[in-house]
């Protein structure tokens, strides 16, 4: 049963009433508190996006026509749906977010090196190695500093 469409660009913009019947659609299924609601809605929107984004890297391909992208359709999205992430990945404002989104990434410095594990996963791991909570300074030095870092000399151009 799908009940989310992913033909709009903004998680904002999503409809309420939506988001609120899959809350209670997994309130159903799970033993899970209204203290969960805030992180829901949050990890909800990610996941929205991460979706498409997956889809468009699978499934799009500026070099194709409309009518050979329909036909590349996932079984996952309705048809409406899918012309209409087709037609906004294709507009200027998506091409323009993209490029911004690019520049971005460029311009990042402080990348995180603690692979597929979460920050929670770090923080949780730190805190059982020190015997008490890790602190939020600890977090960020243990997932953004190499662990080969101390067999670096100063000054050295050796990776």
């Amino acid at each position: 049963m799908r009940i989310l469409s992913i033909g709009c660009d903004d998680w904002r913009l999503v409809d309420a009433k939506k988001k609120l019947e899959v809350w209670a659609n997994i309130k159903a299924i799970y033993d899970i508190g209204d203290a969960a609601f805030k992180w829901f809605m949050t990890t909800s929107g990610i996941k929205w996006k991460e979706f498409k984004a997956v889809l468009k890297e699978k499934y799009f391909d500026e070099t194709l026509t409309d009518e050979e992208l329909m036909a590349r359709n996932g079984e996952r999205v309705n048809l409406d749906d899918w012309n209409y992430l087709i037609n906004f990945w294709r507009s200027d404002e998506s091409k323009a977010r993209e490029e911004r989104a690019k520049a971005c990434r460029a311009k990042s410095q402080l990348l995180h090196t603690s692979g597929s594990v979460s920050h929670a996963c770090a923080s949780h791991n730190l805190g059982e190695e020190l015997g008490r909570p890790a602190r939020r300074d600890e977090v960020f030095v243990k997932t953004h500093i190499r662990k080969n870092w101390g067999t670096f000399k100063a000054g050295s151009t050796k990776n």
